[in-house]
């Protein structure tokens, strides 16, 4: 084999790496995307599900008060 068949080898090779690895960053882009995504939808999920549970609290102690004065009846 030549050294210019071995060139247009290398530049081959060299060509469809260089396809892979931006092939392989798109997709990794487009994960990091959805991945963002997904972690804002949760982060407004978890602060809907404080809110909830910090309006439900008082609620829980009213009722484990009225509990515990039916117990000492």
């Amino acid at each position: 084999m030549t050294i210019e068949k071995r060139l247009d080898k290398l530049k081959e090779r060299q060509d469809v790496l260089a396809k892979a690895v931006e092939r392989i960053a798109s997709e990794q882009r487009e994960m990091r995307r959805d991945y963002d995504e997904r972690f804002a939808a949760n982060e407004e999920r978890l602060k809907q599900i404080m809110e909830t549970m910090n309006r439900l609290a008082p609620i829980a102690e009213i009722h484990e008060q009225r509990l515990d004065d039916l117990e000492d009846e």
